[in-house]
C-alpha cells in the first residue's frame, strides 16, 4: 500500500508535464495558425488552460498565447476577432483565485494584442489602463510581462504624450500604497513606461529626484518605510529594464543603498538587497571600477552599520556578469574575509552571508559540494583550514574552476601556505601550482598573484626540503600557465636569493625555484639566460659560487634532455668547484657532477672522462680525490657495477655495452691514470683510487701489460711535471710497477722509454730520463744488469741532449746506474763523452762537455779518479782541456787529491808567451788558451777546504827552481786566484809575495812581466788594512832580491 501511494504521488507530480507540452506545441504552431478558422478555438482553450493549478503550465499557456499573437500573419483580422473576445473574458466577474489567474492571463494577451492595434485607436488606451490595473497581480512574472508590454506600447510616438500622466499615477501608487504587491507592480510599470519613453524621461519627469527624495526621507513610520521600499523596488526594476543605460545613476544611488541595507524596517532592507543584487548583476567593467572603491572604503568605516551595509552590497557583487565577477572577486572576497574578524555579530553574519552568496553562484559542481567546507575555513581558519585543504586535495575535478570558485579557494590557499605544518604547506603549494590547469581562463588567477606569490616565495625558502621542492614546482607551473609577463620580479628575486649570504637553505630553495621557473618558461628563455648564469657562476663570493653550484644540481633533473647541450659549459665549472676553498662549494659541485652522471650517463661519459682524467693529476689534492671518486662512480654505472673487460688495442667493444661509445685508447688512458693515482702523495686520494681500481680490475698483471704503452706515457708526463706531487706519484707508480712486474714489463717498457728520447717534446724526454732513474732504482742491480744493453744507450742519449732539463735528469739516471753497477757505469758512459770532445762539430763538443759535467756532478767520487788522470795524461789535447774546463767546477773534493799531479802536468804544457817556448817547440794559441782556462777553472773550483792541496802545487810552479814557462803560468794562476777566488789566501800571502818578488831577477823578461802582473793583482786583491802586516816582510824580501841580483852581477863579471 505504501508503494501504491508513492506511485500515485509521483504520477500527480508528473501529470502537469503533458499539459505544458500542449502549450509548447501550440507555441511552435503559432506561424501556421489561421486567424478566422483557428484562433477563436485556441484562445477559448487558453481561457480554460489559464486556470491550470500548476504555475508552470499557466505560464506556458500565457507565453504560447503571446507567441501566437506576435507571429500572426493577419494582424488586422486577428485584432477584429480577439479584441471582443478578450473584452468578454474580462467582463466576467472574478470571484475566485482561479478567475484571477485567468483574468491576468487575458490582460497579458491584450498587452500583446495592443501592439497590433493602431496607436490612435481608443482601444489602446483601454488596454494600457487594464495593463496598469493588472500590475497589482501578486505575480512577479505577470508584472514583468506587463512591464515589457508597456515598454513596447509607450515606445509608439502616438502614445508617448500620455506617458507623463501614467508616470505620475504609477509613481503615486509606488510611494503611497501600503500593499506590497501594488508597490512591486507599480515599480515594474514605472520601469516599463520609462523604458518606452526613453531614459531622458527619468530627468524630464523628475522620476529619479522623487525616488531619491523618498529614500532619503528621515522620518520614521510605516508610510515612509513603504515609500522607501517602493523607491528601492523602482531602482531594481529600472536597472532590470534599462540595463547598462541605468549605470550612470548607480554612483548617485549607491550611498542610498548603503543606508537602506542597514535600515530598521525589514522590507526596506530586503528591497535594498534585491536592488543591490540587480544593480551589481547589470554593471559593466567600468561600472564595477566606479562602485568597488566606494564599497571598499565603506568597509573601513568605524560604524558597524555602514560596514554591515557595505558587506551586503559586496555580497551582491556575486551577481555581476561573469566577466565583471572575475575582475571583482579578487578584491571583494579578501575584503569580506577580513570583515569576518569583526566583533559585531551582525557584521560577521552579513560577511558570512556575502561569502555564501559568492558560493551560491558557483557553477563548478565539484566546488559547489565543498562550499560549506571552504566557508568554514575562511571564517575559522585556525580550525578548518586543514579540512578544507584535504577536501581540495582529494577532489577530482571534471569541470573547469570558475571565478567564484577561485575566489573562495584562494583565501584557503593563502592561509594554508602560512601554516606551520609541512604537510599543509606542501599540499597547498601543490594545489596552487595546479590551479592554472583547472581554470577555463587562466588569467582569472592573475589578480590573486599578489596574494599568493609572496607566500609561495616563503615556501620556497622553507627549511624542509620536501616543502621547498613542492614550492618550486608550484612556481614553475604558474609561470608555465601564465607566462613571464605576469612575474616581472620573480627571476631577479630568485637570482638575488641565489647569492644571498643569509643561509644555505634559502640558496637551495632559490636554485630549485630558478630551475623550475626557467624550465617552465621554455627553451628560448633558458638559452637566453644561460650565458649570464655561466658567467655569474665564477662569483667572487663563496656563497655566490655555492648558489650557482646548487643551480647545476637542480637544473639537470628539471630540464632533462634539454640540459644536455649545456653540459660542456657546466661541467668545467663544477670540476673547478671541486677545488674551491669553501667546503660547501666543493660538496655542492660534487653533488652536481653526481647528478649529471646519474641523468646523462652516456652523454656525460665522453664529456666527463677527459676532465676527470686530467683531474687525477691536478695540483690540488681535493680535485684529485673528487676526480677519483667521480670516475669510479661513472665507470661503475657504465659497467653496471661489474669489473671492466680491458681489451687489447684494436679490439672492438660489444655494441650492447655502455662502454661502446668510449674508445679503447681512452679507456686505457683512464685506467692508467687511475693506477698512478693509487700512488698519490695524499692518503685520501690513494685510498679512493685503490678502492676504484679493485672494483674495476680483476687481473692487475694482465691489465698493466695491456696498459703499458699508455701508462708509460703518463708516467713520463708525471715525472717531467714541474710540480712535486705528480712527480712523486709517477715515481711511486713506476717503482711499484717495476718491483712487482719487473721481468714482465721491462722488456716492453725500456724500448718504449728509449723511443721516448726521440720525442720533440722536451718535457717528455725529461720524463723519460727521470723514469729511467726510477726504473733502475726499483729494479735493483739484478734487473739493471740483465737489461744493461738497453739502459746504457738510453742514459748516454739523455746525457747528450741539448735541453738542460733532459741532461740533468739523465745525470740522475746515471747516478742511479753507477750506484747499482759501480765502475762499469763510468767505463760505459764516460768514454763516449770524451769521444764527443774530439769531434770537429761544435754541437757534439758542447754535448760532450754537458755530459761530462753532469756525470761528474752526480757521482764525483766515482768519476773524478777515473776521469782526471786520463784527461791530464800527456800529450794534452784540446779535448782534454775542454773537458777539464767543464768538469772542474763540479768535481768537488775528489779533485783535491789529484791537484798535486794535475797542475804540474797542465802548467808544464802551457807557454804563456812564445819566447818561453824551447827552440823548435811550437805551441798552438788555441790549445794554450784552452789549457790556461782549464787551469784557472781548476784553481777557482777549489774552496777553503782544498786550498792546502792547491797552493803548494801553484807555489811550487812559481819557485826559482821551476822552468821559466812554468813560473809564468804559476804567476798567472796566482793573479787569477787573488782577483777571482772566494777562498781566503791570507795564510799564503807571505810565500806568494816571496815567490813573485824573486821573479823580478829572473833572466827571462816574460817571467819578470808575469811576476809584476801577479804582484799587482795580489796587492789589489789584498784588503788595505792588511798592508801594514806585510811591510816588514816585503822590505826584507826586496833586500834579499837586491842582494841576490848584486851577487849575480858580481859573479857574471
Amino acid at each position: 500500500m505504501a508503494a501504491d501511494k508513492e506511485d500515485d504521488a509521483s504520477s500527480d507530480e508528473e501529470s502537469w508535464r503533458p499539459r505544458q507540452g500542449v502549450a509548447l506545441c501550440l507555441s511552435a504552431l503559432a506561424p501556421t495558425l489561421k486567424a478566422r478558422e483557428q484562433l477563436p478555438v485556441v484562445f477559448a482553450f487558453f481561457k480554460r488552460a489559464l486556470a491550470d493549478p500548476h504555475e508552470a503550465v499557466a505560464h506556458a499557456m500565457v507565453a504560447a498565447g503571446r507567441q501566437i499573437i506576435d507571429k500572426q500573419s493577419s494582424p488586422v483580422e486577428m485584432v477584429a476577432l480577439l479584441s471582443p473576445m478578450f473584452d468578454a473574458f474580462l467582463a466576467e466577474p472574478a470571484t475566485t483565485e482561479t478567475a484571477d489567474r485567468v483574468r491576468q492571463g487575458v490582460v497579458l494577451y491584450m498587452g500583446a494584442l495592443a501592439r497590433h492595434i493602431p496607436a490612435d485607436d481608443p482601444r489602446v488606451q483601454t488596454v494600457i489602463a487594464r495593463l496598469i490595473e493588472a500590475l497589482s497581480t501578486p505575480s512577479e512574472a505577470v508584472q514583468r510581462t506587463i512591464s515589457q508590454s508597456l515598454a513596447s506600447l509607450f515606445a509608439t510616438p502616438a502614445i508617448k504624450p500620455k506617458g507623463a500622466e501614467h508616470l505620475a499615477a504609477l509613481q503615486n501608487t509606488l510611494l503611497s500604497t501600503p500593499s506590497f504587491a501594488q508597490r512591486r507592480g507599480a515599480a515594474f510599470g514605472l520601469a516599463g513606461v520609462v523604458k518606452g519613453l526613453g531614459i531622458p524621461a527619468l530627468k524630464q519627469h523628475g522620476v529619479m529626484a522623487a525616488l531619491q527624495a523618498a529614500v532619503e526621507e528621515k522620518k520614521r513610520g510605516d508610510v515612509e518605510s513603504n515609500a522607501r521600499e517602493g523607491a528601492l523596488h523602482a531602482f531594481e526594476c529600472l536597472c532590470e529594464a534599462l540595463g547598462r543605460l541605468f549605470e550612470p545613476y548607480v554612483i548617485s544611488i549607491l550611498p542610498l543603498l548603503l543606508n537602506c541595507v542597514a535600515d530598521g524596517a525589514g522590507g526596506v532592507r530586503h528591497a535594498a538587497v534585491a536592488a543591490s543584487q540587480r544593480i551589481m548583476g547589470q554593471l559593466s567593467a567600468q561600472g564595477v571600477k566606479m562602485v568597488l572603491p566606494s564599497l571598499l572604503r565603506a568597509l573601513g568605516e568605524e560604524k558597524w552599520r555602514t560596514k554591515h551595509a557595505a558587506v551586503e552590497l559586496l555580497g551582491a557583487m556575486a551577481y555581476c556578469a561573469p566577466k565583471q565577477l572575475s575582475n571583482t572577486l579578487p578584491q571583494v572576497v579578501p575584503a569580506l574575509s577580513e570583515v569576518l574578524m569583526h566583533s559585531h555579530p551582525r557584521v560577521k553574519e552579513s560577511a558570512n552571508s556575502a561569502l555564501a552568496s559568492v558560493g551560491a553562484v558557483i557553477k563548478n559542481p565539484e566546488i559547489s559540494l565543498l562550499v560549506p567546507t571552504l566557508l568554514d575555513a575562511i571564517s575559522e581558519p585556525a580550525t578548518h583550514t586543514a579540512a578544507a585543504l584535504d577536501a581540495l586535495a582529494h577532489c577530482h575535478f571534471e569541470h573547469c574552476v570558475d571565478p567564484p570558485s577561485l575566489a573562495l579557494i584562494v583565501p584557503v590557499l593563502h592561509r594554508g601556505l602560512r601554516e606551520r605544518a609541512a604537510t599543509s604547506k606542501r599540499k597547498t603549494a601543490h594545489i596552487a601550482g595546479n590551479m592554472c590547469s583547472l581554470l577555463s581562463e587562466r588569467r582569472d588567477i592573475v589578480p590573486y598573484l599578489p596574494l599568493l606569490l609572496p607566500e609561495l616565495q616563503a615556501v620556497l625558502l622553507d627549511p624542509i626540503p620536501e616543502v621547498r621542492t613542492t614550492g618550486a614546482k608550484a612556481l614553475g607551473r604558474l609561470c608555465a600557465g601564465l607566462g613571464e609577463e605576469h612575474f616581472p620580479q620573480l627571476l631577479p628575486w630568485l637570482r638575488s636569493m641565489l647569492v644571498s649570504d643569509s643561509s644555505a637553505v634559502e640558496r637551495t630553495g632559490a636554485a630549485q625555484g630558478l630551475a623550475h621557473v626557467l624550465a617552465a618558461l621554455g627553451d628560448d628563455k633558458v638559452a637566453e639566460t644561460m650565458p649570464d648564469l655561466l658567467n655569474s657562476a665564477h662569483a667572487d663570493s663563496a656563497v655566490g659560487r655555492e648558489g650557482y653550484a646548487l643551480l647545476w644540481v637542480h637544473m639537470p633533473a628539471v630540464l632533462g634532455e634539454r640540459f644536455e647541450t649545456y653540459l660542456p659549459d657546466v661541467l668545467p665549472i663544477l670540476l673547478t668547484g671541486l677545488a674551491d676553498d669553501f667546503e660547501p662549494v666543493r660538496e655542492t659541485s660534487m653533488k652536481g657532477i653526481q647528478t649529471i652522471i646519474s641523468i646523462y650517463l652516456e652523454a656525460s661519459a665522453m664529456l666527463l672522462l677527459p676532465p676527470l682524467q686530467n683531474g687525477l693529476t691536478d695540483e690540488n689534492y681535493r680535485i684529485r680525490q673528487s676526480s677519483v671518486e667521480l670516475l669510479g662512480e661513472l665507470m661503475l654505472l657504465l659497467t653496471d657495477k661489474q669489473p671492466m673487460e680491458v681489451l687489447e688495442v684494436g679490439e672492438e667493444v660489444k655494441e650492447d655495452s655502455l662502454l661502446s661509445g668510449i674508445p679503447n685508447e681512452q679507456q686505457h688512458a683512464m685506467l692508467a691514470s687511475l693506477y698512478i693515482a693509487r700512488n698519490d702523495v695524499s692518503v685520501t686520494v690513494r685510498q679512493a683510487a685503490v678502492y676504484v681500481w679493485k672494483t674495476l680490475v680483476t687481473n692487475t698483471p694482465r691489465t698493466l701489460r695491456i696498459l703499458l704503452p699508455r701508462l708509460t706515457d703518463l708516467l713520463i708526463a708525471g715525472l717531467s711535471s714541474e710540480e712535486e706531487e705528480p712527480q712523486e706519484a709517477a715515481a711511486r707508480a713506476l717503482g711499484e710497477l717495476v718491483s712487482k712486474l719487473g721481468e714482465r714489463v721491462l722488456p716492453t717498457l725500456i724500448p718504449i722509454m728509449q723511443s721516448g728520447l726521440n720525442s720533440e717534446n722536451v718535457a717528455h724526454r725529461t720524463g723519460v730520463c727521470l723514469g729511467l732513474s726510477e726504473l733502475m732504482a726499483a729494479g735493483g742491480k739484478e734487473q739493471v744488469t740483465r737489461f744493461l744493453d738497453g739502459l746504457i744507450p738510453a742514459v748516454r742519449s739523455g746525457l747528450c741532449d741539448e735541453a738542460p732539463p733532459v741532461y740533468e735528469a739523465a745525470a740522475r739516471a746515471f747516478a742511479t746506474l753507477q750506484r747499482l753497477i759501480g765502475a762499469q757505469a763510468v767505463m760505459e758512459i764516460v768514454p763516449s763523452m770524451l769521444a764527443l770532445l774530439k769531434s770537429d762539430e761544435p754541437d757534439e763538443i758542447a754535448m760532450g762537455q754537458r755530459g761530462l759535467r753532469e756525470v761528474v756532478a752526480q757521482r764525483p767520487s766515482a768519476v773524478v779518479p777515473y776521469l782526471l788522470p786520463r784527461l791530464c795524461a800527456p800529450p794534452l789535447s784540446l779535448a782534454s782541456a775542454i773537458a777539464l774546463q767543464a768538469v772542474a767546477p763540479v768535481a768537488g773534493e775528489p779533485m783535491y787529491a789529484q791537484l798535486e799531479d794535475m797542475l804540474p802536468a797542465l802548467m808544464n804544457e802551457i807557454y804563456v808567451e812564445a819566447e818561453l817556448a824551447p827552440q823548435g817547440k811550437h805551441s798552438s794559441p788555441e790549445l794554450r788558451d784552452a789549457l790556461l782556462a782549464a787551469c784557472e777553472a781548476v784553481c777557482l773550483a777549489v774552496d777553503d777546504d782544498g786550498f792546502h792541496f792547491l797552493m803548494p802545487a801553484v807555489l811550487g810552479g812559481a819557485s826559482v827552481k821551476a822552468e821559466p814557462h812554468v813560473r809564468a803560468v804559476a804567476a798567472t794562476l796566482l793573479a787569477t786566484l787573488a782577483l777571482k777566488s772566494e777562498a781566503d789566501m791570507s795564510s799564503y800571502a807571505a810565500p806568494t809575495l816571496q815567490a813573485l818578488l824573486f821573479m823580478f831577477h829572473a833572466p827571462q823578461p816574460a817571467v819578470v812581466r808575469a811576476g809584476w802582473g801577479a804582484l799587482d793583482a795580489v796587492v789589489k786583491g789584498m784588503p788595505k788594512e792588511r798592508y801594514l802586516l806585510h811591510v816588514t816582510f816585503l822590505r826584507e824580501q826586496l833586500r834579499a832580491v837586491g842582494e841576490e841580483c848584486r851577487n849575480a852581477q858580481i859573479s857574471a863579471g
